[in-house]
């Protein structure tokens, strides 16, 4: 009989931590993802956020666009060669990584602007779903990061938004 062995997780960051974001119906252009913006004027709460949904920190009705800013610190010797990015998206999501995108899910080629829809409504029992996305060990910095996060509405009546994440090494099993 051969025994299983779980690698233990080195966690960048966790589900329902605390996250500054910006729900104030105004387009902030292509500055507010630069590593250096100064978002400190910038409301804070625990994930998931958004409004609708259950959610734990409220944000403002009929958004299009919300701007999401996590600062957190990885040890580069800790990390896999890719490192597991889980996202619960309603709806479409542009996910920054230190200035770079990284990840688009649910959303259009080409330039995305503030009044950008998502390319479908994420409903039931999807917007529960920790979509996964494996980024290579190459994109983060040895120490201080940050990860840029525009959450996209389907359209104007929609009646929810909500977004949560984690980055973590991923499981594996041998």
């Amino acid at each position: 009989m051969g025994f299983s062995q779980i690698e233990a997780q080195y966690v960048a960051f966790d589900k329902g931590t605390n996250w500054s974001y910006d729900d104030t119906k105004t387009d902030l252009g292509v500055l507010w993802r630069a590593s250096d913006y100064d978002y400190s004027t910038w409301k804070t709460g625990n994930a998931p956020l958004g409004y609708g949904d259950p959610v734990t920190t409220t944000t403002a009705n009929g958004l299009i666009t919300a701007y999401f800013i996590k600062e957190f610190t990885v040890d580069a010797s800790q990390l896999s060669d890719e490192v597991e990015l889980g996202i619960m998206r309603d709806d479409g999501i542009v996910v920054y990584l230190n200035g770079e995108e990284i990840v688009r899910n649910n959303m259009p080629s080409g330039e995305i602007t503030y009044n950008t829809w998502s390319s479908t409504t994420i409903d039931g029992g999807n917007e529960s779903v920790y979509n996964l996305f494996m980024i290579p060990k190459a994109k983060f910095a040895n120490g201080n990061n940050r990860i840029a996060i525009e959450l996209h509405n389907r359209g104007a009546s929609s009646s929810d938004l909500r977004i949560d994440a984690y980055l973590k090494n991923p499981v594996i099993v041998t």
